[in-house]
């Protein structure tokens, strides 16, 4: 009994979370455009996630570039240069990746009768 108490709070939760007009009987129906929203929004907080991952790994790479330089300056032997190398072109590559939507301008737009961006989803059940 108390899994299934368990799954159905899990569910509601979930149900809730997802489109709080359904589960609190503010809405009768949903539309395309209500679930497209939906989804873009949740893919949202996962970009900036993963933006400030790639931003993280990639200052970590560059100071690990600075600490094999170091030891690689006491003793060539110990650290040969390429590692040094290789871990700021990890860095530099890593901190780029979230800048490249920038740099090529990708965008998941179109262009609207006004010649402006129009970033909305459009309501295909209307």
């Amino acid at each position: 009994m108390t899994k299934f108490i368990k799954y159905s709070c899990l569910s509601l939760l979930t149900l809730v979370l997802i489109n709080p007009g359904i589960a609190l009987a503010g809405r009768d129906a949903i539309s395309w455009g209500g679930i497209a929203g939906n989804i873009h929004g949740g893919a949202s907080i996962l970009v900036r996630f993963m933006w400030a991952a790639c931003i993280i790994v990639g200052l970590a790479l560059f100071f690990s570039a600075a600490a094999q330089f170091q030891i690689h300056r006491r003793n060539p032997k110990l650290v040969p240069l390429t590692t040094v190398a290789m871990y700021l072109i990890l860095a530099l590559i890593t901190i780029a990746i979230p800048f490249v939507e920038n740099i090529f301008s990708f965008e998941d737009s179109y262009e609207g009768s006004e010649g402006r961006i129009n970033n909305t989803y459009i309501d295909i059940d209307k």
